[in-house]
């Protein structure tokens, strides 16, 4: 429901004879932002007040969120939950705008928590044999299925990434230790790519974490 919906609906409810308290639970918001709506000019003071108080605001947030981190986290839970949809649309727009960022901040966190990373991928792939060996099978229909040009070619791209001393990344073009090399498609085979030499390069597990199913434009990398 869009702000203009929702303030409409508020306000059929207010004309109706509700309390702003029991419009907030209606519409499941808060109450400051079931009295905004009703208010425009409430909306106006908040906004002003925000951007003339910010390190005030910042402060009481805080520690607010340290008192009640249970209440917080519980309340985030429930919103994202009966707010899916937004949430999925709020996360592609921000990494639209912020991919090298989002990027950066992912190689950071990986080197910071490889093994916490790693140990995770461990437990999810022991609890979900039968799933991952479905998709396995799936992936290699699909690779049999796109298969273009010379497999000697392709093997011997495979080989180099096992074997050869120096092995760079094809996305940050850092050195990658023999064990961590992945051959990736450039261009997904989910999204209409081929298995041929010209869409395979080697990619490091940071770089083909991050990448999974994407392009190199989808992630922000000009090739």
């Amino acid at each position: 429901m869009d702000e203009k919906a929702q303030a409409e609906r508020a306000q059929n409810l207010r004309n109706g004879g509700l309390s702003y308290t029991k419009i907030a639970a209606a519409l499941k918001i808060s109450y400051p932002t079931a009295y905004a709506l009703l208010n425009p000019e409430y909306k106006k003071y908040r906004k002003e007040y925000s951007a003339t108080h910010k390190e005030e605001k910042r402060v009481y947030n805080a520690k607010y969120r340290q008192k009640h981190a249970k209440q917080v986290k519980n309340a985030t839970a429930e919103w994202r939950r009966e707010h899916k949809l937004r949430v999925k649309e709020r996360g592609a727009e921000y990494y639209q705008e912020h991919k090298v960022r989002a990027a950066l901040r992912w190689q950071v966190y990986y080197q910071e928590h490889k093994k916490e990373i790693m140990m995770r991928a461990q437990r999810y792939s022991q609890l979900h044999q039968v799933e991952r060996t479905a998709r396995e099978s799936k992936r290699r229909g699909l690779i049999a299925g796109v298969t273009i040009g010379n497999l000697a070619e392709i093997n011997e791209i495979y080989r180099k990434a096992k074997e050869d001393q120096k092995v760079r990344c094809y996305l940050c073009g850092k050195l990658i230790p023999m064990g961590h090399r992945h051959v990736d498609h450039i261009i997904p085979i989910t999204k209409g790519g081929a298995h041929r030499p010209s869409n395979l390069a080697v990619a490091c597990d940071t770089c083909n974490q991050h990448k999974y199913n994407k392009t190199p434009e989808e992630i922000g990398i000009l090739l």
